[in-house]
């Protein structure tokens, strides 16, 4: 009885232990892909939080890294840049999961809205 007792309590702290821990950190790595070429912008930086990358694509990350990745983007063209998108496809194991197609672009000039304009004569 005092051995079952004890098991018991044993079991319990590393169920209890268990529940409580945070997931395991593993090793993310992110591509910056191809681009076009005379492309006016560049991805000149990465970040996970305040997470150092281990090289110019590794990095650290837990289950919601996602969260937390930061792009840093320069232009590197006389031009004025009105708007611009990149697409981020997420891959596991060679799969790829998702893809998340980012714009930045004046709202205005993404969902052109026309009203009609109605005269004040009757």
């Amino acid at each position: 009885m005092k051995k079952l007792r004890v098991c018991l309590c044993v079991v319990g702290f590393f169920l209890l232990t268990a529940s409580l821990s945070n997931a395991q950190e593993k090793i993310r790595t992110v591509e910056k892909g191809q681009h076009y070429p005379n492309s006016p912008i560049e991805i000149v930086g990465l970040a996970l939080g305040d997470k150092p990358f281990i090289d110019d694509a590794r990095v650290l990350g837990d289950q919601d890294w996602l969260k937390h990745l930061t792009l840093s983007i320069k232009t590197v063209s006389n031009k004025n840049i009105k708007a611009f998108d990149i697409s981020f496809l997420v891959n596991k194991q060679g799969k790829q999961l998702m893809g998340i197609p980012l714009i930045f672009a004046p709202l205005r000039s993404l969902f052109p809205i026309t009203l009609p304009v109605r005269s004040k004569e009757k």
